[in-house]
């Protein structure tokens, strides 16, 4: 779990700790203004106390906001105290949280990390029991900005410490931190007047570290000078302490030199606080937007990415906490953004975000009337308005509204400026009204992970339409010639759904004719649609995304290293007769291009840099007939490879075809997580030690013929942060040059019986959770 600053924290991070150590004390309240390092502080309990004591058996953290998901909790509890699926599923909140409260009473000890409570009747509805009532030694930590919240709660006022604000020399030391030594040397003046508006901080961490952040590079001190007049201006303006809060921090935004940066960061909160996105949704969405115009995709994701990495430095986004790929922004950083997208809270109905889970007022007409972006989440959302004017709507997200199953047959037809559309993860969603072909500046449109079962043939009448994403969809009903009429098509995404199979290759033909595509992602369910796709020069060229699930008659997989140059992910599931995949390397000579099937040179094949130079993650399950990788020594930058229930592997990377000149050859250098399960048969990864510089996690679970790892002591020497096996496997291992004791502190023992789960940031203690094809995630327990 990513920790921020901890400036200031130390004293209170001793008082927990010891709170923590105390047998009689069940609850401890941590409460303070917004931004001044609550989270931060438990998030240094979690890392670093935590994880290594003993005192507790399962570690439990749950984030809350003032709208709370109560489902959403439910799951995230489940999930760390292990409870069946015969005693989950078909059941409704209430029942969960009787269920969650019984266990808990019972369960061994655990300690429970509330982040950000608003109301303590959330905690009922959940299931947590009232705090004064936790059995056996186990504790609860809550982090609110209430303190009457903490004593209603129980909580002993003894046990009860406000995180206060940074003592001055503190705030300055932070702030100047933030600035840097170069800026702060760089006129007479600046230091007097960095002092000034570090002032205007109020101690508040937070703050501090994003104003600091946002003067990193202002060297003249009028710049220092026009900074703090426009921020006395506004601050002699208000009253409300949190709209004052908002415009120090609006000095982040108002530094950012670009206005498309302006925008993906407003753009971030259209989404709920607590939502980590994927890097690449996100990204999409920004597109839909037309933030981009002009750019085809692959440009546009390069542009994407550079904006994130932007807002990173500048500590307007962090990395998120879960899967690696995700982000987040902080809540106070979040309302910010809302409020200066609000134009600074003058006009509320600009941007409508709806996050209740209680009853909510859709049908609110001036809503509709006023806002430019409507954002709908939440299982509470059973019906939309059946005709809206919404004469300035540009975005509508509708997204995880589970209980909402159809749309009015006239809802779009006053939305003259929609551009996004977004219904995904609305489970019970199951029709999508012809209407939407009224909605002819449309250029987004997300049905993924939806119930709904045909595409109206009016969308072919969407000539702006840019991207169409349709993943998760079963048993999709696309008419022919549908696709083929979106003429500004550039991003096609139909993954881990209704695989395409013999009698859907027209969908490829379509997807050929379209001249501006640029990126697809699809699944594949047999060998002819797949070879329909790998004869197509254009749709291997686009391909970002490749799914084979169920290919039954898949003997031999043929990939070309020169036309699949856009290729990302790779996913293999359920193809029994899959025994190799052969690469064919094409190289240019005296005829055009030539193929080769010759032994692979790793050397060669990083120093060329031509091979597979997108390719990040590969996941390959149930295949028992396949006999090893060796094909990824061609995947130089591979980040994860996950490989479960392989029969017959005995090798990752196959001696055979490697030279002892290449025993320590420059392959999966950028390889960060690397998860083997249930292949009983594997006896080498490679036959040599690796420098695997970049690996974070190593997952082995039920390999046991595996004796021996890459690793000596010069390998993953700067990111490994865990290795995960069972206890037998482990003291089975041989070791090279006496590296044992090198490794030995990374690993933590995992059951055969667990299942397994891919790596994100580590938390507390870990257990592995099996993800169908093969996906995973670390979870804390």
């Amino acid at each position: 779990m990513p920790l921020g600053h901890t400036v200031g924290l130390d004293s209170m991070y001793d008082r927990v700790c010891n709170c923590l150590t105390e047998y009689r004390s069940t609850s401890i309240g941590l409460y303070g203004t917004g931004g001044v390092g609550k989270t931060t502080l438990m998030k240094k309990v979690n890392n670093e106390f935590l994880k290594t004591s003993d005192l507790f058996d399962v570690v439990i953290w749950v984030s809350f906001s003032k709208q709370v998901c109560v489902r959403a909790a439910q799951e995230a509890i489940r999930n760390k105290l292990q409870i069946p699926d015969n005693m989950w599923q078909n059941r409704g909140e209430q029942e969960r949280a009787e269920e969650i409260s019984k266990i808990m009473r019972k369960k061994r000890r655990f300690v429970l990390l509330l982040d950000d409570v608003w109301e303590g009747s959330d905690l009922i509805k959940i299931g947590v029991p009232p705090l004064r009532e936790i059995p056996n030694g186990s504790k609860a930590i809550i982090t609110t900005r209430f303190r009457d919240l903490c004593l209603g709660m129980g909580v002993p006022p003894d046990k009860l410490f406000r995180v206060k604000v940074l003592a001055r020399e503190q705030a300055l030391t932070l702030f100047h931190e933030k600035v840097g030594r170069e800026i702060l040397n760089s006129h007479t003046d600046i230091p007097q007047l960095s002092e000034i508006l570090a002032d205007r901080c109020k101690g508040l961490p937070l703050a501090l570290v994003i104003v600091g952040q946002a003067m990193a590079t202002k060297k003249s001190p009028e710049a220092w000078d026009q900074a703090i007049k426009e921020l006395d201006k506004f601050l002699a303006e208000i009253e409300d302490p949190e709209d004052g809060l908002f415009h120090v921090l609006k000095l982040s935004y108002d530094s950012l030199r670009e206005d498309i940066t302006k925008f993906c960061f407003i753009y971030r909160s259209f989404f709920p606080k607590e939502y980590e996105i994927t890097i690449d949704e996100l990204i999409e969405h920004w597109i839909g937007e037309g933030f981009f115009d002009g750019k085809d995709i692959n440009e546009a994701r390069r542009l994407g990415h550079k904006i994130i990495e932007h807002l990173r430095n500048a500590c307007l986004l962090e990395k998120g906490d879960g899967f690696n790929g995700c982000i987040k922004m902080h809540d106070v950083i979040h309302d910010m953004a809302r409020w200066t997208a609000q134009d600074c809270g003058q006009n509320m109905n600009k941007i409508w975000v709806c996050e209740s889970h209680g009853p909510v007022e859709c049908e609110r007409v001036t809503k509709w009337e006023e806002a430019e972006s409507i954002s709908l989440w939440g299982r509470s959302i059973v019906k939309l308005p059946e005709s809206p004017t919404c004469s300035n709507l540009r975005t509508l997200l509708v997204r995880e509204c589970i209980q909402l199953k159809t749309l009015p047959s006239e809802f779009f037809q006053f939305m003259p400026l929609l551009r996004v559309l977004d219904l995904s993860a609305s489970h019970c969603l199951y029709t999508l009204p012809d209407g939407v072909k009224t909605l002819i500046n449309l250029e987004y449109i997300n049905l993924s992970m939806t119930k709904i079962r045909e595409l109206p043939t009016g969308i072919s009448q969407l000539k702006k339409l840019r991207c169409l994403l349709l993943d998760g969809l079963v048993a999709l009903l696309i008419y022919p010639d549908l696709i083929s009429g979106l003429s500004s098509l550039q991003l096609f995404s139909k993954y881990d759904g209704d695989a395409l199979s013999v009698h859907r290759t027209y969908l490829l033909e379509e997807l050929e004719s379209i001249k501006p595509l640029d990126d697809l992602s699809l699944s594949f369910r047999s060998r002819e649609a797949l070879d329909k796709l790998l004869t197509s020069y254009k749709l291997q060229g686009c391909i970002r995304r490749l799914s084979l699930c169920d290919c039954k008659d898949l003997i031999l997989l043929k990939l070309s290293s020169m036309y699949l140059k856009n290729l990302e992910t790779v996913k293999i599931f359920r193809c029994p007769k899959l025994r190799d995949t052969k690469i064919n390397v094409e190289k240019e000579g005296s005829e055009g291009f030539e193929r080769s099937y010759g032994n692979p040179n790793p050397e060669s094949i990083v120093t060329n840099k031509q091979h597979f130079l997108r390719l990040r993650h590969v996941q390959i399950s149930i295949c028992p007939n396949l006999l090893n990788l060796t094909w990824l020594i061609y995947a130089v930058y591979l980040q994860s490879l996950n490989v479960h229930c392989c029969e017959s592997m005995t090798e990752v990377i196959s001696s055979g075809w490697l030279s002892s000149s290449t025993e320590h050859a420059s392959i999966f250098t950028r390889l960060t997580s690397l998860v083997l399960g249930g292949i009983p048969r594997l006896t080498s990864i490679y036959h040599g030690a690796l420098h695997l510089s970049s690996l974070e996690v190593i997952t082995v679970i039920n390999c046991p013929s595996l004796r021996r790892l890459p690793l000596n002591s010069n390998s993953a020497i700067n990111n490994l942060k865990n290795i995960q096996g069972d206890l037998t496997w482990w003291k089975s291992l041989e070791w090279e040059d006496g590296s044992e004791a090198k490794f030995a502190i990374y690993f933590s023992p995992q059951y055969l019986a667990d299942p397994i789960h891919h790596s994100g940031e580590m938390k507390g203690k870990k257990k592995l959770v099996v993800v169908e094809g093969g996906s995973a995630s670390g979870e804390a327990t």
